[in-house]
C-alpha cells in the first residue's frame, strides 16, 4: 500500500508516517494495491466528535482525516484505530455501496443501531491498543519516548 501524508514537514508528520508504516506491516497491508491519503483537519474532533475518520474515496483510494490538535498519545492510538478501518476497506471487509454499508458480506444499517454495536468499530477497538503499543515499544527502544512531551 502506498500512502501520502498531506501536511507540512514536521516532527508530527514524521510520527504519523512512522505509525502508518508500522501499522501497515502489522496489518499486512504492505502489498495491498490501495493508496491512502492522510489529511490534517483543524477542529475535526470538536465538529464531529471523532479525532480521526477514514473514508473509501474511490476504488483503490482511501482517505484518513486526523484532528490537527490532538495530543501525541491520542494521535498514535487514533491512527492505530483508523488504520484498522483502512485494512477493513482495503481488504473488502467493510464496503460502502452508495448509502449501503456491508461488513463481511452482510448489510448493516448503522443509523438504526448504536455506534458501539457496529462490528467494524468493535474490531477497530479490539486492535488499536495492541497496534499502538507496537509504536510505543519502538519509540521506547530508540529513547524517543523520554523526549516526547505528552500533551504536546
Amino acid at each position: 500500500m502506498k500512502f501520502v501524508v498531506d501536511m507540512r514537514k514536521s516532527d508530527r508528520k514524521d510520527l504519523i508516517e512512522g505509525c502508518i508504516t508500522v501499522f501497515m506491516r502489522e496489518l499486512k497491508l504492505e502489498k495491498n494495491k490501495a493508496t491512502l491519503f492522510v489529511f490534517s483537519k483543524k477542529d475535526l474532533e470538536s465538529e464531529t466528535g471523532a479525532a480521526g475518520m477514514v473514508y473509501p474515496y474511490a476504488k483503490g483510494l482511501i482517505t484518513m482525516d486526523l484532528d490537527s490538535k490532538i495530543k501525541i498519545d491520542k494521535l498514535v492510538q487514533t491512527i492505530a484505530h483508523e488504520m484498522v478501518h483502512v485494512k477493513q476497506i482495503a481488504k473488502g471487509q467493510l464496503y460502502y455501496d452508495k448509502k449501503k454499508v456491508f461488513w463481511k458480506g452482510k448489510r448493516y444499517f448503522p443509523k438504526r443501531m448504536s455506534y458501539y454495536d457496529h462490528p467494524w468499530e468493535i474490531d477497530a477497538w479490539r486492535n488499536e491498543k495492541f497496534l499502538a503499543s507496537r509504536v510505543w515499544r519502538i519509540l521506547e527502544k530508540s529513547g524517543i519516548v523520554d523526549k516526547i512531551k505528552f500533551g504536546a
